[in-house]
């Protein structure tokens, strides 16, 4: 009788050994609601101490504070208590129309025009790699350009963390808002010819 239970559990916790290897391990992820603005649309960054920073709430609408504004410059400060062990990226889901980024005062990503006519990347989401040689303990400071018509623009909340972790959120997000839209607008362009 005993013998039997215990062939009875051992496949059950083979089952469960297997299962929890299937579980992503625990990677920190922040997520950044806030970042500092300011409404310049020079091409290189801003100083750090010019005046016009101001903190704000993400998402973010240039709409509800700078109207006539076709752009500017947002900061966030990411805090490292400890050099990052494996790749690492931002990821962002959301913006309107244009941006590059910059990681630490080096220009990481970012593609197209930013001035008129301004490269439409609007309805994508943005991953972006943030190398580790650029990676300082203690504060680093992650700089997003925003080019858009003037009050259109809008940058989302924005999440840094492992690559591998953000990485399959990215591609659904990808999925979702480039492929799936693109798809469906072929699909109705066609029904209606």
């Amino acid at each position: 009788m005993r013998s039997a239970r215990f062939f009875l559990i051992v496949p059950r916790l083979w089952v469960l050994l297997a299962l929890l290897t299937l579980v992503p391990c625990a990677q920190a992820v922040t997520e950044h609601w806030q970042a500092d603005f300011i409404a310049v649309t020079d091409t290189a960054p801003p100083p750090a101490d010019a005046a016009g920073w101001h903190a704000v709430s993400l998402p973010f609408y240039l709409q509800s504070e700078h109207r006539r504004s076709d752009g500017g410059w947002f900061r966030v400060r990411v805090n490292a208590t400890e050099m990052p062990q494996s790749p690492q990226a931002m990821y962002l889901w959301w913006l309107n129309l244009n941006a590059v980024f910059y990681f630490n005062g080096e220009r990481v990503g970012g593609s197209g025009r930013m001035t008129p006519p301004i490269t439409r990347n609007w309805n994508r989401p943005f991953l972006v790699e943030l190398p580790r040689a650029l990676w300082r303990q203690g504060e680093n400071v992650l700089l997003i350009r925003l080019a858009s018509e003037p009050g259109w623009g809008v940058l989302s909340p924005l999440e840094i963390g492992a690559t591998a972790v953000l990485m399959p959120e990215f591609e659904r997000r990808t999925f979702l808002q480039v492929e799936l839209t693109r798809s469906l607008t072929i699909v109705t362009v066609l029904r209606r010819c």
